[in-house]
């Protein structure tokens, strides 16, 4: 079943360490996915959530942006590469986790509802 922001929330906010696993590679041909993927690492990054991916390549190699050069998808894929790249830090590992805290993501999942 395809998750949503506030789906996300509600695992961040009851479990500190999240795992995924069977992330496939992603493209244009599957841009609802790749969306999906997306909001959850915002959310899971903006909670210090600790999570565990187990993927079909590298981060780097996880999305082909052939086509999609200059659309939205591909510069919050940047910003993905980046909180996931600061996950893996001590510093971040040691972050409190922070359950209670609303996301951006959460917050624009609700204003689309409410239109």
């Amino acid at each position: 079943q395809p998750l949503g922001a506030s789906d996300y929330g509600r695992l961040s906010g009851h479990h500190h360490t999240i795992m995924i696993e069977d992330v496939p590679r992603l493209n244009a041909d599957n841009l609802d996915k790749l969306r999906r993927f997306i909001t959850g690492i915002d959310v899971f990054y903006e909670r210090k959530a600790k999570l565990i991916i187990l993927a079909a390549a590298p981060v780097l190699e996880l999305f082909d942006s052939t086509g999609l050069e200059n659309r939205d998808e591909s510069f919050a894929w940047d910003r993905t590469v980046s909180r996931l790249t600061e996950m893996q830090t001590q510093e971040y590992m040691r972050a409190p986790w922070q359950p209670t805290s609303i996301t951006e993501a959460e917050k624009k999942e609700e204003e689309q509802e409410e239109e």
